[in-house]
């Protein structure tokens, strides 16, 4: 009689445990794995350092780069930096970020929240808009942007389309 009680109560803490061990993995989704998440703050940190490389040369020239010499015109502000225009995911081009095609040519200031680089095909002086921001190098979850304030955000792929893209009031 013994016996019984002792594999009924082993049956209930197997149950519990398995039970508890299901909460666990429905309530605690996985994440990345450590090495995905660097690899998606260093192309981060290099939108930072192109963002503050544009700074820069705004600083110098009153305006921001051209967008369609945007590399050009930087390039010689990122000197002895690790390949910066490059994400270490997309290893096919000179340049893995492209330059929000809206940002005029003779502006000094821009609204803080406007795109101001962004992930995108491969290829040197790229610009584009949010049709051409790239979120497949990040498990197709979205995509680093770097905005003129300076500041550097990952946004979801879903949410691209609804930043600020170009420089008229947003309503």
């Amino acid at each position: 009689m013994e016996e019984k009680k002792q594999s009924f109560n082993l049956l209930n803490v197997l149950l519990g445990v398995f039970i508890i061990l299901l909460l666990f993995f429905f309530l605690f989704p996985t994440s990345p794995p450590p090495k995905k998440i660097a690899l998606k703050v260093i192309c981060g940190a290099h939108l930072k350092s192109l963002s503050i490389a544009c700074s820069v040369y705004k600083d110098e020239n009153q305006f921001y780069p051209t967008p369609r010499k945007w590399c050009d015109n930087i390039q010689k502000y990122l000197e002895g930096e690790d390949n910066v225009f490059v994400c270490r995911i997309d290893k096919t081009g000179p340049c893995s970020y492209a330059m929000n095609e809206a940002v005029p040519v003779d502006a000094n200031e821009l609204p803080g929240d406007l795109v101001l680089l962004f992930e995108s095909a491969p290829g040197w002086n790229q610009v584009g808009g949010a049709d051409d921001v790239v979120t497949d190098r990040h498990d197709k979850s979205g995509a680093n942007i770097a905005f003129a304030d300076g500041h550097v955000k990952f946004i979801k792929a879903k949410d691209i389309a609804d930043l600020r893209w170009t420089v008229e009031a947003q309503e």
